[in-house]
Order: structure tokens, then sequence, then C-alpha cells
């Protein structure tokens, strides 16, 4: 096959601005500000060994007040992230949350471990050929034998710009099919879930701009209608997101770094109240 002067102009374009730079990975097709999806590369040349965030709020009329919430990221020499946690003081009482991520010699996550005050929960990932098996299990206090819950296989099929995903419970029947097509340079630009049983379908597209990164990310089912677009500056640096549902503008996020390039704050604006939630991060560095 032969590729037009422009059409590889267009690939190394892409190629080179897919997440260089950017304490965000903003190549994933997915920016999940709830776990934020560090770029591994960015944490790992930054010697960054973890990052804690502290929470406030402006409320309409009010002073900036701490909110009690303290999120903690702690990554591995690589740019992994091994754990997370997050604590928030409420009426005298700490509501804990810690995750912690085992992973492989290549980097991949093989357990992963929950403990709240619901107790202690686990997941194990074993690989086999196309097959992943994700065990769950549930106990008390880390130091007690877990129970197990239950098992499910996730079977993967390849082909040309397309991925299948047939996920199968315990009993080793399928209940939900998973599918990702991907653009001619490697990019995700569809996923759709459909569980088998009650045929119920989400569907999400991602657009990317000329350099790469994500634009659009857009999901659907038949009972809502959701949109994240984002905003870079002229170094395609993200600075802003829009969340829409059914074409309302539910909130808006402003992401502000320092002259280093490390995220100094993210600022949510609920639209419809007019508050403000401010997430100040503060860094370890690994010397």
């Amino acid at each position: 096959m032969r590729w037009s002067k422009w059409a590889v102009i267009s690939a190394l374009w892409l190629a080179t601005f897919r997440s260089d730079g950017q304490q965000i990975d903003l190549g994933s097709g997915d920016i999940d500000f709830l776990q934020l999806p560090f770029n591994t590369e960015f944490i790992r040349k930054n010697h960054v060994a973890a990052i804690h965030i502290e929470e406030q709020i402006k409320r309409n009329n009010q002073p900036i007040r701490p909110s009690g919430l303290t999120k903690t990221y702690t990554f591995s020499k690589s740019g992994q992230c091994t754990s997370r946690s997050s604590y928030r003081d409420r009426y005298g009482r700490r509501d804990t949350i810690f995750e912690h991520y085992r992973l492989s010699l290549n980097d991949n996550v093989v357990q992963y471990d929950r403990k709240d005050r619901g107790g202690f929960y686990r997941e194990t990932f074993e690989h086999t050929n196309d097959t992943m098996t994700i065990c769950s299990y549930r106990g008390k206090h880390y130091d007690q034998e877990a129970t197990w819950l239950s098992c499910e296989h996730h079977i993967k099929r390849r082909e040309a710009g397309r991925e299948f995903t047939t996920v199968l419970n315990e009993n080793g029947l399928p209940y939900l099919h998973r599918e990702r097509s991907f653009d001619h340079n490697g990019y995700l630009v569809e996923f759709s879930e459909t569980y088998l049983i009650s045929r119920k379908r989400t569907t999400t597209e991602y657009v990317y701009n000329e350099r790469g990164r994500l634009q659009f990310r857009r999901r659907s089912n038949e009972s809502i209608n959701e949109e994240w677009s984002y905003s870079y500056d002229h170094d395609g640096t993200l600075t802003e997101v829009y969340y829409r549902v059914n074409g309302t503008l539910v909130w808006r996020r402003t992401i502000v770094q320092d002259d280093y390039g490390l995220i100094a704050a993210i600022l949510t604006l609920d639209q419809k109240t007019e508050d403000i939630v401010i997430e100040k991060f503060r860094y370890d560095f690994d010397r």
C-alpha cells in the first residue's frame, strides 16, 4: 500500500503530538478526572513520586473553605500509578479510601486492593493468550483471609482496526459484549458496550484535533446524551473541559499549570449553582 505525501505527514504529526510533555495522557481516548490518567512518561521524566490534592469549595457570596477531601497518588520509578488514597473529614469523622495496585515486571496491573469503611476488596488479573480472568474477593480487614466472590473472563478478538471483547460470568456464560474501533493511526474512535440479555447499549465516540489531542468524547444510550469537549492552548496543553448532558452545559473545568508544566490546580464551575470546586496540587519528587 502506498501512502500519499500528505498522509505520511499527517501520520507523523499525530504520532509526534499524541501525548508529549503532558501530565495527563491526552491520547488515551478518555480523560477521567475521577481517576486522572497520568502520562507515565511525563511522571517518569519529572521524577514525580507522589501527587497530593486538597479540595476546596467556593460557594456563591461565601469565602473559599476546605471541603475536607484530600487525595494522594503515588508512582513507581517507571511512572506507573501504584496507589490512590482519599480521605474526607466530615462531622468529626474521617472516611478513608485506599487503593493499591500490584504491578508485574512489565508494569501490567496484576492485583488491585481497595480498603474503605465497607471492608476490604481485591481483584486479581491473569492473562492467558487472548483471555483475561478477573477474580474478586472481599473481607473485613487486610489481615483476614478474603472470601471468594466470583470470577469473570474477558475474551478478546482482534481484526483490522477493531477489537471485540466478550465477557463471561463465573458460569462461563456470556453477558456483555464490548467493541472498540480504531483509525489508521491507532486512535480509539468508537467504543460500545451491549448487555446481551437486556440489549442495553452504550456507545462512545471520540474525535481528535489535528494535533492528535482528544477534542470531543460523546456517550449516548437510549435515555441520555453526554458530551465532553476539550480546549487547548497554542502549545497543545489542555486548558478547559466542558461537560454537557442532552445539550445543556453542566460544568466547566479549568486546568491551571505552573511555569514547569505541572498542574497547579483544577477548578470546576457548576453552571447551575455557580459553586466552584478547587483542587490544589502538591508534589513529592524522587531525587
